[in-house]
């Protein structure tokens, strides 16, 4: 299980938040997901950095264009621009209120 802070709109989103969910964007691309209380989608669509860190360590980063490339769609692209930090997308479910 990974877990995130992150807010959307000044609205924190859970703190943290326990990504326990895949959810399937673009062609055929699995993204980790938590489910908020309303019933919405949290899903983390940040990307490895192809720059390698200075520390040796892998960072997650917002990558828009390399997002399309995957077939991500463009309001999934501009809800996850919006969060801070970026990247992370609120998809509103049936049911969610």
């Amino acid at each position: 299980m990974m877990t995130a802070t992150a807010t959307v709109d000044g609205v924190d989103l859970g703190d943290p938040l326990s990504f326990t969910h895949v959810v399937r964007l673009g062609r055929d691309d699995y993204w980790p997901s938590a489910k908020l209380p309303d019933g919405s989608l949290v899903v983390d669509v940040r990307l490895f950095d192809p720059a390698p860190a200075v520390d040796g360590r892998e960072r997650l980063m917002f990558r828009p264009d390399a997002l399309r490339e995957c077939g991500v769609s463009e309001g999934v692209i501009a809800s996850a621009a919006m969060s801070e930090p970026p990247g992370f997308a609120v998809i509103l479910t049936k049911g969610a209120v």
